[in-house]
């Protein structure tokens, strides 16, 4: 058996053996080697992405301002006290006009005074307004700030996504450019023996050259991307020795039941299930039921206190001992002058801001619809791309077939070299091989684009709060 017939069997094993159909995984994994999933790594995304810890660790601190602000009811208790000495001089005159006895003393004086209190104060209306507005705010914020997670996490999500799928696939797109520049190598090595015994042109030894640069271009070009893609997927893992070998082929049922999908289907889902929009219904619903909170009211403070105190005083040959206890209750209510004007004010940012969040649903209705109807035609493209690259792999393996039946028994009817004539032939399938491949990849990619879109490639968000570190 010549060599060139030995590349012919070779090359045919491993290039037409992993694709057999359009629905078989181009490659199988030894039994001994574990494969990576795309799930598992999509899991194993979600649960150590560094947006997602934060986002967890954001939550429950805000469920801890809220929690913190309602608990504070405004009841206060008030605990004081007071201790008074005071030294001096004191004079003192007195007649008989009350029927006492005239007297004149001056003398040195003493007096102490001292008294404890214990009590509670509360401040209502406004005070209470002001403190149920505030955790209403809180809540409608965090909402808020789930939209831009949405966005984020799913775009990083995609992204580990389309990264698994593309090195899935360009790890085979490799292998069979690796097979294209040993098919052209080859057809090199002939060119220049053919050269040197002057049966070749320089021409056709500068084609062949110049095809094995533009193949090792090519192949370059790949391997940085790969090395790319799996870098991130080998961080998701963990494993820094991780191979393309063991990624298992992505099992998605979407990727053939969207064939038959309507986009009015895909729109309701996507409106059921994207955090970003439920997420701005949940706010408007709140910011409306924080209207109750919304206008200013009157201050009412109101205290109730115990008194307990003591007075003693020394003067002259007089003595004084007293002892009080008292209850006092305390009431004061501050009416702003200018309230009537600033809750007409308030009412109509409320208006005003109501209606805002309204057309920002109505947007981010819009942007989803446009969305999912181009990305969902991307993929009816993609799909149909497969059926045509399906339909020319066959035809170009029937006529590497036909090919290699008449350079073995019928060689004469070829012009030119029938070996290279052969080799030009397999290389055509092996290019068709690729763009085989490659519209698998298409297809996978508006695949995992179309479910990102529709909120299901990443968990709710209620369920990425309940874990963490």
């Amino acid at each position: 058996m010549d060599r060139s017939r030995s590349i012919v069997i070779w090359a045919a094993f491993l290039l037409l053996g992993p694709i057999r159909s359009e629905g078989q995984e181009p490659r199988e994994q030894p039994i001994s080697l574990p494969t990576v999933t795309l799930q598992e790594t999509l899991d194993r995304f979600v649960e150590n992405d560094y947006l997602v810890q934060e986002y967890r660790l954001d939550w429950k601190a805000t469920d801890a301002d809220v929690e913190q602000i309602l608990n504070t009811d405004g009841w206060a208790l008030d605990l004081g006290g007071r201790q008074e000495i005071l030294e001096g001089k004191r004079l003192e005159t007195r007649n008989d006009s009350l029927g006492r006895s005239p007297r004149r003393a001056y003398d040195h004086v003493t007096e102490r005074e001292h008294y404890f209190l214990v009590g509670l104060s509360n401040s209502f209306l406004e005070e209470t307004r002001k403190r149920k507005a505030d955790a209403m705010q809180e809540k409608i914020d965090r909402l808020d700030d789930v939209v831009d997670f949405d966005v984020a996490f799913r775009t990083a999500t995609l992204n580990a996504a389309l990264a698994f799928a593309g090195a899935f696939y360009d790890h085979q797109v490799l292998d069979l450019v690796k097979d294209e520049m040993e098919i052209e190598q080859e057809n090199l090595r002939v060119t220049e023996a053919r050269f040197k015994e002057e049966g070749a042109l320089t021409i056709d030894v500068l084609d062949a050259k110049a095809e094995i640069a533009n193949l090792n271009r090519k192949k370059t070009e790949l391997e940085i991307k790969l090395k790319r893609k799996m870098n991130l997927i080998r961080d998701v893992w963990g494993l820094p020795d991780l191979e393309p070998d063991l990624l298992a082929a992505p099992s998605i049922p979407e990727e053939t039941d969207f064939v038959n999908a309507h986009v009015g289907e895909l729109l309701e889902r996507a409106y059921s299930q994207r955090d970003d929009l439920e997420s701005r219904l949940k706010a408007k619903q709140s910011f409306q039921e924080s209207s109750k909170y919304n206008e200013i009211k009157p201050d009412v403070d109101f205290s109730v206190s115990s008194r307990y105190g003591h007075f003693d005083r020394d003067f002259a040959d007089e003595g004084r001992h007293d002892t009080d206890y008292d209850i006092r209750l305390d009431l004061e209510v501050s009416i702003p002058l200018s309230m009537k004007r600033r809750n007409e004010a308030r009412n109509r940012r409320f208006d005003l801001r109501s209606k805002a969040r309204e057309y920002e649903i109505l947007a981010n209705r819009q942007t989803i619809q446009e969305e999912i109807e181009k990305a969902f035609d991307d993929f009816l493209i993609s799909h149909e791309e497969i059926q045509v690259q399906s339909l020319l792999l066959e035809q170009a393996k029937e006529k590497e077939r036909m090919t290699r039946v008449t350079v073995e028994t019928m060689p004469e009817v070829i012009k030119g070299d029938p070996q290279r004539e052969y080799r030009q032939v397999q290389r055509d399938r092996v290019q068709v091989q690729e763009e085989y491949l490659l519209a698998r990849k298409d297809r996978l990619e508006n695949t995992l684009f179309l479910l990102s879109l529709l909120g299901e490639l990443t968990p709710d968000y209620r369920e990425l709060v309940k874990g963490g570190r």
